[in-house]
């Protein structure tokens, strides 16, 4: 199978990778509370005001998945990236901002691809770290 040098290298790279792209998410909502309340709002039928509490929830759960994927990666992070690509393709069917990246300069303008290709990369990244060293998952 993989080598334990192999296997740390790939594991560290890929946490840090995918803890990054949940950082600038976080980092993007909260910077943009507002206009990314906004965007929940339509998308979701909600109030603004309880919009504002979503991004904050929104980002806790972000930031509690930093720490899993750090502390003890487990295969439930594998359903994370399946709810995001329900959530893209039903702002996608709405023809609606998701909101994802708040107004963050380069992310707020990344093509609908762009998302579905970082959150297949997410999946795999996800699969990679819930399995042990002999391809068992955790």
């Amino acid at each position: 199978m993989i080598t334990d040098q192999k296997h740390n290298f790939w594991s560290i790279t890929i946490k840090s990778v995918i803890s990054m792209i949940f950082l600038l998410s976080t980092i993007g909502k909260l910077a943009s509370i507002t206009e990314t309340s906004r965007s929940l709002s339509e998308l979701f039928y909600v109030n603004p005001d309880s919009a504002q509490i979503l991004v904050l929830a929104i980002a806790l759960f972000e930031v509690s998945i930093i720490l899993t994927i750090w502390l003890k990666p487990h295969r439930l992070l594998i359903a994370v990236p399946v709810l995001f690509f329900a959530i893209t393709a039903y702002s996608q069917v709405r023809n609606l901002d998701c909101g994802c990246f708040g107004e963050l300069p380069f992310f707020s303008q990344f093509p609908l691809w762009g998302h579905y290709l970082l959150l297949t990369g997410m999946l795999i990244g996800f699969l990679f770290l819930t399995q042990n060293k002999e391809g068992r998952f955790n």
